[in-house]
């Protein structure tokens, strides 16, 4: 049986507004070998009235999520199946909330590269931090 990576698969409707998240983490493989996996999340926003109908919350809900252990560019492709069934590539408005990471922008750029990004500075600033303290000589004290 061949593969057909082109069969159509079901699309939900759009929301109007969606939300694309991406980010990879390290994970023990064996031998002592690591490997990065690779995660998008996708969701739709919804904003409510908050406590006593004052103010407006925002909400991401209906999130999936896709993920593999692969280089970036093939993540990427691999990922365009769950973004053209979530709608996210017809949506109005998408939001790409994530870190600044090369491979992660590109995700974003592939797949809609007119959407809003946000940069989720926590995840920079811990990275940042992390990349200083190991070229720091020993006697410099990094503030926690």
């Amino acid at each position: 049986m061949d593969a057909d990576p082109l069969a159509a698969c079901p699309e939900e409707e759009a929301g109007e507004c969606m939300l694309m998240s991406t980010d990879g983490a390290f994970v023990p493989l064996v031998h002592g070998q690591w490997g990065e996996v690779k995660l998008l999340a996708i969701g739709q926003v919804k904003h409510r009235r908050g406590a006593k109908g004052k103010s407006q919350e925002v909400h991401t809900e209906q999130i999936t999520y896709f993920t593999r252990l692969s280089d970036a560019a093939t993540f990427s492709d691999q990922a365009s199946a769950q973004v053209r069934r979530r709608g996210l590539d017809r949506a109005k408005t998408v939001v790409g909330v994530q870190d600044g990471a090369e491979w992660v922008q590109g995700v974003v750029q592939a797949h809609r590269a007119d959407a809003v990004r946000i940069l989720d500075a926590g995840s920079c600033r811990w990275a940042h931090r992390s990349h200083w303290r190991r070229r720091a000589p020993r006697r410099t004290q990094l503030a926690r």
